[in-house]
């Protein structure tokens, strides 16, 4: 028996025996494609009838294709690793997947710890990410950064799983409580999977308290056990005493000691509106139509900022899905949002919080995005165009949802002439003409139109496929959408996504690593076999949507007659090259039998109605030219 073991980082083939075809290192708990091929000396082939055994996983049945046998694995609920054995007679083969982030805590720490408004315009933000044994996770890409209120900005990298950011306080001047959250979003900064952090950092303001008592007297007020002066007021009871106010205090203590030493203590109102006990954040902010979702996040305080467990918290969107809540951390509820429908305006959704008041609710806001252009439509209604002349053209584009698609790259070729700018109509319909060349016998031209993307900003994931001897690689978003400049690492050489989000390298047999310079986590190992004609594993491909449409070239001629059949009613008009209506060039209308209404003429154009109950040839031509238009009224 020859018993091999393989483990996920193995990019080679087997000396002899069975190979695994599959990912390399920690994987997502999501379903993943395996295959296996008989190796001999560096040289592949077809495995007789392999099986194949799953823990931490179940299994589709077997696919046999070329030499691949393929199965797709789909982790249990749970599971950290997934172990796979193919037996195939006396050969043997195993292999490990570790599933999951290897992020497994979050630690976020703000400097100054407690920030005052009107003195504080920034903090910084420390964020530590650590494996689950405790240690620096120096892999780790940067975290996602969210705040309730305020600004983050200026993520950097400081050390082996640390990073910084600057925490901009917001404009307000009134006390309130910030959450800060940092998610390790694994293994793009789109994915729903990864460990979450938060920080619930009370805000308290410095202001001047204006107020008025008596002419002379000193002023001292004491908030949150903390006395701020005392002050001196002027001739007239005016004074003002510096102080800061952390969340939740409404009121202070104040002391009065009059000129001749008298004191009295009473209660000062200090005008401030009562503190939100409850801030959300939600990640990603933008998601595809019908299957996106996202992490939301809330959390629960005192007026005081401090946090507050087993609030009851309800979560309501507009028109997607909420599971949850779940206990996030000391005083963190998170759930999870999915969106439904094909309407592409934004969804929204409200937190509410009954017990903490009137204030304590958030209203939240998720962009629904959709696909790339998948189905593209070119018409005319002159498929006869004279050179010389033009021929209007109008192009529809939707997504895979046969929604308009708005927003694409539109590209057009011919095999002779020239298109001008396209002119918008409206979302996903432009408008355009198509000018053959001016000279000439009769011909015919075939248009094609291709509409990209459109283009997309964040990436999500990876897609490789083979096209033209080469294997062409794609960057692209939640949706679907292609980025462009993104960093690659492809085995080993640094690339970069060209304009339409695409990379490409030589389709040469063996395995190939693809990386995200700046997300390790995002990358795929793929193999090209059978001389460069099969690709495992193989994506779909990221290519325009495209439309042909032939159109018929006539030589030139001094005028064109048109002529429109409605039913029985006709329209006729002549026009210049340019397709403009001529409004003052006579015609002559005949027909093969029967008669037609009286002619009616406005703008350059004539109408009438055919009478009687059989076909007719209608013809009208141009009287100086003799150019005919012939078509037939049915009845």
């Amino acid at each position: 028996m020859v018993f091999l073991v393989l483990c996920a980082g193995s990019p080679g083939w087997a000396a002899q025996g069975l190979t695994f075809l599959g990912p390399e290192g920690s994987l997502a708990p999501a379903p993943f494609e395996i295959a296996v091929v008989r190796s001999d000396e560096g040289r592949t082939s077809a495995a007789r009838a392999p099986s194949l055994t799953a823990e931490g996983a179940a299994l589709t049945a077997a696919h046999h294709e070329g030499i691949l046998w393929r199965w797709t694995v789909t982790p249990r609920p749970g599971a950290r690793e997934v172990r796979l054995v193919a037996h195939d007679g006396a050969l043997t083969a195993s292999a490990r997947y570790a599933l999951g982030p290897p992020t497994d805590q979050v630690a976020l720490t703000l400097t100054p710890a407690h920030p005052v408004k009107g003195r504080d315009r920034e903090a910084t933000l420390d964020v530590h990410l650590r494996t689950a044994a405790g240690t620096p996770d120096a892999e780790a890409p940067p975290p996602v950064l969210r705040a309730n209120v305020g600004t983050l900005e200026s993520l950097e990298r400081v050390g082996p799983g640390a990073f910084r950011a600057r925490y901009l306080l917001p404009a307000t001047r009134y006390p309130e409580v910030v959450v800060l959250v940092a998610f390790s979003a694994w293994p793009s900064p789109a994915s729903l999977e990864g460990a979450a952090g938060s920080l619930v950092v009370p805000l308290a303001t410095a202001i001047d308290l204006p107020g008025r008592t008596e002419p002379g007297a000193k002023m001292a007020i004491e908030i949150s056990g903390q006395t701020f002066g005392p002050v001196r007021a002027s001739g007239d009871g005016h004074f003002q005493i510096p102080v800061v106010v952390p969340p939740g205090h409404r009121f202070g203590r104040g002391t009065v000691v009059d000129r001749i030493g008298n004191r009295r203590v009473e209660k000062v109102d200090l005008a401030l509106p009562p503190t939100d006990p409850l801030a959300c954040v939600m990640t990603p902010r933008t998601i595809p139509l019908e299957t996106g979702t996202a992490r939301v996040l809330c959390a629960t305080t005192d007026p005081y900022g401090v946090p507050v467990d087993a609030a009851s918290v309800t979560l309501t969107a507009q028109r997607g899905q909420l599971t949850g809540p779940e206990r996030a951390g000391r005083g963190l509820l998170e759930w999870r949002y999915r969106a439904q429908g094909t309407e592409v305006a934004p969804d929204h959704l409200e937190a509410r919080w009954r017990r903490g008041g009137p204030l304590a609710k958030e209203s939240l806001t998720v962009n629904l995005e959709q696909g790339p252009a998948q189905r593209l439509r070119v018409t005319t209604p002159e498929p006869l165009v004279f050179r010389g002349g033009s021929v209007p053209l109008e192009i529809d584009a939707r997504d895979a949802l046969g929604l308009p698609r708005p927003g694409v790259l539109l590209e057009a070729h011919a095999s002779e002439g020239s298109f001008p700018p396209w002119k918008a109509l409206g979302p996903g319909r432009w408008e355009g003409r198509y000018t053959p060349v001016g000279t000439g016998e009769a011909g015919e031209a075939r248009l094609t139109v291709a509409a990209f993307g459109p283009l997309g900003t964040e990436p999500a994931s990876l897609r490789a496929w083979l096209e033209g001897g080469e294997v062409r690689v794609a960057v692209v978003d939640l949706a679907g959408l292609p980025v462009p400049s993104e960093p690659l690492s492809i085995d080993g050489r640094p690339v970069t996504t060209d304009a339409h989000g695409l990379a490409a390298f030589p389709a040469t047999d063996g395995a190939h690593r693809i990386a995200h310079r700046r997300w390790p986590g995002l990358r795929s190992r793929v193999y090209v076999l059978e001389n460069g004609h099969r690709l495992f594993p193989s994506s779909t491909p990221v290519r325009p949507a495209q439309a042909t449409l032939d159109v018929s070239i006539a030589p030139p001629v001094p005028v064109n007659v048109r002529l429109r059949v409605d039913g029985r009613h006709v329209r006729c008009w002549a026009e210049d090259a340019q397709g403009q209506v001529l409004p003052d060039r006579p015609l002559v209308v005949g027909l093969s039998q029967g008669t037609h209404t009286a002619e009616t003429r406005a703008g350059g154009i004539t109408s009438f109605e055919v009478q009687g109950s059989d076909a007719v040839m209608v013809s009208v031509a141009d009287r100086q030219t003799g150019v005919t238009a012939i078509a037939e009224v049915k009845p």
